[in-house]
């Protein structure tokens, strides 16, 4: 499996920036992915950035990610350009009667929720 080389080939140069370099991450992989290179890293992955938001909340993914110690970052919370997130009818309604824009509304959806797992999460870009 390519992935899988690839996967751990990132370990090579990191281990030799033990001291420089706190941490490690990795970005799109999938439950399935981090099965297959989790008992054969040397550096277990400190975040995974994944899309995250209202329409791709990745629950099981999000879920397995905490299971493992590993932080899921937020890539893309607010959607891409043109996302319809902004224009959703519950997003919409929830920034009016609590007099707040959209995006604070989508951006507290996934704080709120990563809350819930009573652990550490990340959220990052906010256009992809």
């Amino acid at each position: 499996m390519q992935f899988l080389k690839d996967g751990l080939a990132i370990e090579k140069p990191c281990l030799s920036m033990i001291g420089r370099a706190k941490n490690i991450g990795v970005s799109n992989f999938s439950e399935y992915m981090l099965h297959k290179i989790l008992p054969k890293a040397t550096i277990k992955p400190a975040v995974d950035q994944v899309e995250l938001h209202l329409y791709n909340p990745s629950h099981n993914l999000v879920a397995f990610l905490n299971s493992e110690g590993i932080v899921p970052q937020a890539y893309s919370p607010l959607g891409s350009t043109n996302a319809p997130l902004f224009q959703d009818e519950l997003v919409q309604e929830i920034a009016k009667k609590h007099n707040v824009e959209p995006a604070q509304v989508l951006i507290g959806y996934l704080g709120a929720w990563f809350l819930s797992f009573d652990d550490t999460a990340a959220i990052g870009n906010t256009y992809g």
